[in-house]
């Protein structure tokens, strides 16, 4: 009860300091909370407001000045060096995003991100023998377990993977994680759809095209960080005993493919033409898109302008008008970079699918938050969209969710008849 009081005051606080001094006051309001609670000394919080409200501002370089200066004087701590490397991330600037983690990861801070980033970035991956002995290992640090195992699921040494999955199932930072890829495990056993895939992409492994006999190709266009919010080779789960042929994409640019992706270079246009040269290769006569959140924008998006037979998308964004993104605090850094790559009309993907009745749209969403439920039910009306609303109250992704029983609720949709 004392939880949920102090919960509840907080949101008011935050609430009331939005409507009287703006957005940009809350955000930095609320990062002074948030350190107050760890535990930082009441001396740094007029730095970290002044951070936090220069990030929000969009005034990228101010605050990336401020957060290494909190570096510097906590440097054992662990939220300068993310804040830094999301920033850097979020500006397409992925090697300071490198530079800024691996800094950090040599001088000692412990952190499962920055483990986890360290260990995916690492040229080559780990064979079999070392990821198993990873596994087996008591002193392995946690994320570096979670990784073992996750490149054991794609070596597809199960048993393996599973064992260290389930030595992490209480760790407090990766548990969520765990659950995940522990119920997609469930489904690659059930479904026998064993691939090689990496769990994360990166620019040094930045495509797969994973080959079937089947006549469709999927396109998924994964997040920033090389993922789709779980691990690649998760998501591979969700496609079914008989996946279609799938073609990953990885956007270095961290543009969500808006301004090209790295197997097919600079330019939205050239990603187009890419993905329909693949399908032309490879003998597809369909063409499916797949995203999640930002890049579930892009997935609708390219269904459009592939004429595309099918797009899902998991709780994906439906507009990037600047109007629209005024809650999310990334909106001053990205709005620059997406009016460099789309006009104001592309950022918003009603008026099309309002003038269009040839591609299906599959929208799965979380009906217990706000704003992903705003996003899928502004484009309702359409045409051929079709909304599966789901309750996950404790968190905006639905993901998890997804990969329970039944095991039909996605796989029946990236099958095209």
């Amino acid at each position: 009860m004392v939880h949920q009081i102090r919960d509840f005051l907080v949101r008011a606080l935050l609430g009331l300091a939005a409507r009287t001094l703006g957005p940009h006051h809350r955000s930095a309001l609320g990062a002074v909370i948030s350190c107050a609670r760890s535990g930082y000394p009441l001396t740094f919080l007029p730095l970290i407001y002044r951070a936090q409200a220069h990030w929000s501002r969009g005034d990228a370089e101010a605050a990336d000045h401020l957060w290494r200066r909190l570096e510097i004087v906590t440097p054992n701590s662990s939220l300068w060096p993310l804040a830094r490397a999301n920033a850097a991330r979020l500006s397409g600037d992925l090697s300071k995003q490198a530079e800024i983690l691996a800094e950090a990861h040599a001088r000692g801070v412990q952190d499962p991100m920055i483990d986890a980033w360290v260990d995916s970035s690492r040229a080559g991956s780990s064979d079999v023998d070392d990821a198993r002995a990873l596994v087996d290992d008591a002193t392995t640090p946690a994320a570096t377990r979670f990784q073992a195992s996750i490149q054991l699921s794609a070596k597809a040494q199960m048993a393996d993977a599973r064992r260290g999955l389930e030595r992490l199932s209480s760790d407090r930072r990766l548990g969520w994680e765990v659950q995940v890829q522990l119920a997609a495990l469930d489904l690659i056993e059930s479904f026998g759809t064993l691939s090689s895939i990496p769990g994360w992409f990166s620019p040094k492994r930045d495509s797969a095209l994973i080959r079937t006999d089947s006549d469709t190709l999927l396109a998924v266009f994964l997040q920033p960080g090389g993922t789709f919010g779980v691990s690649g080779n998760a998501i591979h789960a969700l496609l079914g005993a008989s996946p279609p042929n799938t073609l990953y994409l990885y956007d270095s640019q961290a543009l969500f493919h808006l301004a090209g992706t790295d197997r097919f270079g600079r330019g939205y246009r050239a990603m187009i033409e890419g993905i329909l040269d693949c399908a032309h290769e490879i003998g597809a006569k369909r063409i499916i898109t797949f995203g999640r959140c930002a890049p579930g924008f892009t997935a609708i998006k390219a269904a459009l302008d592939l004429n595309a037979q099918r797009a899902v998308a998991i709780s994906p964004v439906t507009t990037m008008a600047t109007s629209e993104m005024s809650e999310d605090a990334r909106a001053p850094v990205l709005q620059r970079r997406l009016a460099e790559a789309l006009t104001d009309h592309e950022r918003d993907v009603l008026p099309r699918l309002l003038q269009q009745e040839a591609t299906r749209f599959e929208i799965f969403y979380n009906r217990a938050h706000r704003r992903d439920s705003d996003y899928a039910q502004r484009i309702a009306s359409a045409p051929n969209v079709r909304l599966y609303p789901l309750d996950e109250p404790n968190r905006r992704d639905p993901i998890q969710r997804l990969l329970e029983l039944p095991i039909g609720r996605v796989a029946e949709h990236f099958t095209v008849t």
